[in-house]
């Protein structure tokens, strides 16, 4: 078409196709293989489908590719989507900035839950379009007939309704919902057997919408979903006055989209109401230590769809006029788009209050919105457990110390440092770095953990006293016994008064 002078689409918008269960997708279809760069499925693995194929490849398929057709979203690209019921399974997407959202099925009753879901896009920035249906009957389709989606129906090559002129059982759904038409008889389509077909159905005229809609956003992102409705009705062409259409007077929307005069209305297009998004509350953070006992903060968050610079500062939380760290994107893309998430370079200080202030600015309205959370964190040491356990032996006195704490590998070696009745110093250069002490005379244990990137780490712990009283009974009990030999232990320091408890008839000497 024409508008392709104007734009042949810009890759970073992404058009959804949804489609229900039971109508998958063909990804090694060399019509979309190289287009559909990811999937959302609520119902598990389907098996590929030509449907899905086929609107997707109308949308946007592989165009100059020397191959099947030329599809008017040309270089915009796609995500699909499928489940029980897509029309309330949109939000994931949503989160990751797609706009374009095109629903090629159709039931004869709506659902509230369906009619808040699409309310809830359409305030959420989404265009949506849907098929109206391929019954010829002048009834209602939905989602099609929902506020807010635009309802595309069929025409042939000759703007006729009926695909076989003359014959109202042809033609497909019409009616006072429809918005607009587009090709849907007859028009070539990607199948699943790896090779193209004719297909008739309002299913492939709804998606050569979504098409334009890709090529609209392209020259101008920043319309809104009531800009994109009323410039393609502006610029359609009425066909319910020509004589093929004599019968649907009224029934066929606005007309036949016109791609050029759509592209060229978007690109000088100034919304009178600009849809002013907000900022997705969602966040998330995590403090992580590194080999080198560093600090390190994550942060992430759903980034706003509309918005084209996120920014996350960091302060410290004494000093909330200058940010220390800074990290900013200034395009959005849906690759990697939600809950992305990134890591200030600088090394944050052990119990130092944080202030994290994250951002949004519009690439198309002067607007911001900024958040703001606080963050503390012990230091690697305290995460990583380093303590001093004592090791009691079995009379329940302290006989030796060990350093405990995950990734003891990171340690070179400890130095301990004994404090009692003497100061002694020992170094423990393997696991699980143990020191024994003396238990009747040490007082105090000092280690000091030396990391193999130079930090050290001191832990000190005092000794338990342990009662010198030692409970015995003499093994010879005899009266006649005039000597006996005791040995006692722990063996006590030179000049300690040993108390002995012994029956008064007994004679020590």
């Amino acid at each position: 078409p024409a508008a392709w002078d104007i734009t042949t689409g810009d890759p970073s918008i992404f058009l959804a196709i949804a489609e229900g269960r039971k109508t998958g997708f063909n990804f090694t279809h060399p019509e979309v293989a190289n287009k559909i760069v990811g999937n959302v499925s609520y119902y598990g693995t389907e098996p590929p489908h030509f449907h899905g194929t086929a609107v997707a490849g109308t949308a946007a398929g592989d165009t100059d590719n020397g191959l099947g057709l030329s599809s008017i979203g040309f270089n915009c690209r796609m995500y699909t989507l499928y489940g029980y019921n897509p029309v309330v399974q949109l939000d994931s997407l949503l989160n990751m900035g797609i706009r374009v959202f095109n629903m090629s099925f159709g039931n004869t009753s709506g659902e509230l839950v369906e009619e808040e879901a699409m309310e809830d896009a359409y305030l959420r920035g989404a265009i949506l379009i849907a098929s109206a249906g391929n019954d010829p009957t002048a009834l209602r389709s939905y989602p099609a007939a929902y506020d807010h989606v635009i309802s595309v129906t069929s025409v042939g090559d000759q703007m006729n309704h009926d695909k076989v002129i003359g014959d109202p059982s042809t033609a497909h759904w019409h009616g006072s919902s429809v918005d607009l038409v587009a090709p849907g008889h007859d028009v070539v389509v990607p199948i699943n057997s790896q090779s193209y077909a004719y297909g008739n159905g309002s299913s492939y005229a709804a998606p050569m919408v979504a098409g334009l809609v890709g090529l609209m956003l392209s020259v101008n992102p920043c319309l809104s979903p009531d800009d994109v409705e009323l410039i393609l009705k502006a610029t359609a062409l009425p066909v319910d006055n020509l004589p093929i259409n004599a019968a649907y007077t009224g029934q066929l929307g606005a007309g036949l989209i016109q791609a050029d005069a759509a592209v060229q209305m978007a690109q000088s297009y100034a919304s009178a109401l600009p849809t002013i998004p907000k900022l997705n509350p969602s966040f998330h953070h995590y403090i992580t230590c590194d080999d080198d006992l560093d600090l390190n903060l994550h942060v992430s968050g759903t980034r706003n769809p509309l918005s084209t610079h996120h920014q996350w500062n960091l302060y410290e939380q004494s000093n909330t006029n200058q940010s220390i760290d800074q990290m900013a994107w200034w395009q959005v893309s849906p690759n990697g788009y939600n809950r992305d998430t990134l890591v200030f370079s600088t090394v944050l200080q052990p119990n130092t209050h944080y202030m994290v202030k994250r951002g949004v600015w519009d690439g198309c309205t002067p607007w911001f919105e900024r958040r703001q959370y606080n963050i503390q964190a012990p230091s690697c040491f305290v995460q990583f457990g380093y303590a001093l356990d004592a090791e009691p032996d079995a009379n329940g006195c302290v006989t030796e110390y060990k350093v405990s704490g995950e990734n003891l590998d990171l340690v070179d070696r400890v130095s301990f440092i004994l404090v009692g009745a003497t100061t002694r110093s020992y170094t423990d250069f393997s696991l699980p770095f143990r020191q024994p002490i003396a238990p009747y005379q040490d007082t105090q244990i000092t280690a000091t953990l030396h990391f193999h990137n130079g930090k050290t780490y001191t832990l000190t712990e005092n000794i338990p006293t342990c009662d010198p009283l030692i409970p015995w009974r003499s093994a010879v009990e005899e009266t006649l016994v005039s000597t006996a030999e005791l040995s006692l232990y722990p063996n006590p320091v030179m000049g300690e008064e040993v108390q002995l408890q012994h029956p008064a008839s007994a004679h020590l000497a």
